[in-house]
Order: C-alpha cells, then structure tokens, then sequence
C-alpha cells in the first residue's frame, strides 16, 4: 500500500511539476 502511495504522488508531483511549468511559461509571456 505504502509503494502504490509513492507511485501516486510520484506521478502527481510529476503532473503539478508539468501544469506549474505551464503557468509560469504563460506568466513570462503575460510580464513580457
């Protein structure tokens, strides 16, 4: 149970990583 927790927030803290690079990526452009 503990692995298949791990595995989750792996792949959600992978998926945050990718949605807040996007925001960023948009932000720059919304400053510039």
């Amino acid at each position: 149970m503990n692995d298949l927790n791990s595995d989750v927030s792996k792949s959600a803290r992978e998926t945050l990583n990718r949605i807040l690079e996007e925001i960023f990526e948009e932000t720059d452009t919304w400053l510039v």
